[in-house]
């Protein structure tokens, strides 16, 4: 008695194992690219929920920061301007405020 498996199901096994395998290996550099790319967005998303109720009242200055700050495609773009960035949050807001949400922005940047 030969138990050996019909090829249609042996085809199948193949191509489970294969999809398996995609699904579950983790590819290091795609990964870091997408973690990179989610806390961009996050810092973004952090950034123009503090300041967007307050754009009328920038200057022409600050609005270029701010529009560089939302335009940045990198996150070494963003860390970059972290300096300008807590400085104008400080002018916009407060001292105290922008002090906390830095410590946000800074766990961003580490993570």
């Amino acid at each position: 008695m030969d138990k050996s498996p019909a090829p249609e199901q042996s085809r199948f096994n193949t191509g489970f194992r294969e999809w398996l395998r995609k699904i579950t290996s983790t590819d290091q550099g795609t990964t870091a690219v997408a973690g990179e790319q989610v806390r961009l967005e996050a810092l973004k998303k952090l950034l123009g929920g503090l300041l967007e109720h307050r754009l009328a009242h920038l200057s022409q200055r600050d609005l270029r920061l701010y529009l560089r700050l939302m335009s940045a495609s990198r996150l070494a773009t963003l860390r970059d301007l972290r300096f300008e960035c807590f400085d104008l949050l400080c002018r916009t807001i407060s001292e105290p405020v922008a002090v906390r949400r830095l410590g946000e922005m800074d766990a961003l940047f580490k993570s």
